[in-house]
C-alpha cells in the first residue's frame, strides 16, 4: 500500500508543478478555490485543459500529502513550506527538478 501511495504522491507533485499551481497561488497572494485556480490556468494556457472535478481531486491529493494546505472551512488552497520550493521565484526552486525527474 505504501508503494501505491508514493506513486500517487509523485503524480500529485508532478501535476501541481506542471500546471504551475504553486506559482498561481503565490501570484494571487491569497488562498484560492479549485474553481479560481482552474479559471486562472485556463486563461494562462489559452484553452480548457482540465475538467474541474479532476483538478479538484489533484488539489485534494496534494493537500493530503501536505504539498498544499487545504482550508476546509472555505475549501481554498494555499502554499505550504514544501510547495514554496515549487514556485519559480523561490531562490532554491525545485520546480525544474521536479518537472525533469517526475515526467517519466
Amino acid at each position: 500500500m505504501t508503494t501505491a501511495l508514493q506513486h500517487i504522491e509523485s503524480r500529485a507533485l508532478y501535476m501541481i508543478t506542471t500546471l504551475n499551481i504553486p506559482d498561481t497561488i503565490e501570484k494571487a497572494d491569497r488562498p484560492l478555490s479549485c474553481e479560481e485556480i482552474k479559471t486562472i490556468i485556463d486563461e494562462e494556457m489559452g484553452y480548457d485543459p482540465l475538467d474541474t472535478s479532476y483538478l479538484c481531486r489533484i488539489l485534494h491529493a496534494a493537500a493530503h500529502f501536505e504539498l498544499l494546505s487545504e482550508e476546509t472551512s472555505d475549501d481554498k488552497y494555499s502554499l505550504t513550506p514544501i510547495s514554496e520550493y515549487l514556485t519559480a521565484n523561490h531562490p532554491k526552486s525545485l520546480k525544474g527538478f521536479v518537472k525533469l525527474y517526475s515526467s517519466t
